[in-house]
């Protein structure tokens, strides 16, 4: 089932005088690994357990001889354990974040209940693929062909061009249905 939120005031206020919202989505739950991330999210964790595992290994043998500082090490595992959680920032941030809506005239995605980026949808590149059961990625603009890893990005990073403009979005792991079907044929 598709989940339910109701329309920002932001985005009623952001609607021009001819538009209306035809649809509107946010994504659907999804597991931390996929088939598409599984080896590079488990690659990520045994680097990053091999770093923390020699910067140890190095702090024991500096502190020998040198005396260092504990935070020297303390920082260094700080970023390493950044780089470990970054797959579910990353996660949370879309599945929390992200809200779709489609207009007559253009895609809006508003990220954080505070940025808003949007598309227009006349002559809008689309690709739309399989996700989870019974939803899909809807790949838009520039990240047509975006590989599947950086798709889970894209959601919440949307492609620009040099001066800024928004250029290409992914709406990601919503329900598939008819309408947002037939607004993208």
């Amino acid at each position: 089932m598709a989940r339910t939120f109701e329309t920002d005031i932001v985005i009623t206020k952001e609607l021009g005088e001819t538009e209306s919202i035809q649809w509107k989505g946010a994504p659907e739950a999804f597991p931390l690994v996929e088939d598409f991330n599984r080896k590079f999210i488990y690659n990520r964790w045994i680097i990053c357990a091999i770093v923390a595992a020699l910067m140890v290994a190095a702090y024991g043998i500096i502190n020998l001889t040198m005396g260092v500082s504990i935070w020297l090490l303390i920082i260094g595992l700080l970023v390493v354990a950044y780089f470990i959680f970054l797959p579910w920032f990353d996660k949370n941030s879309v599945y929390k974040n992200c809200k779709y809506y489609i207009t007559n005239d253009r895609v809006i995605l508003y990220y954080g209940e505070r940025e808003l980026y949007s598309l227009p949808i006349k002559g809008l590149k689309v690709n739309i693929t399989d996700a989870q059961e019974g939803c899909i990625h809807v790949e838009l603009g520039s990240c047509v062909g975006t590989k599947a890893k950086k798709l889970r990005v894209c959601a919440f990073v949307p492609k620009k061009d040099d001066n800024g403009n928004v250029t290409g979005l992914v709406l990601y792991n919503v329900e598939d249905n008819d309408v947002l079907r037939r607004i993208f044929s």
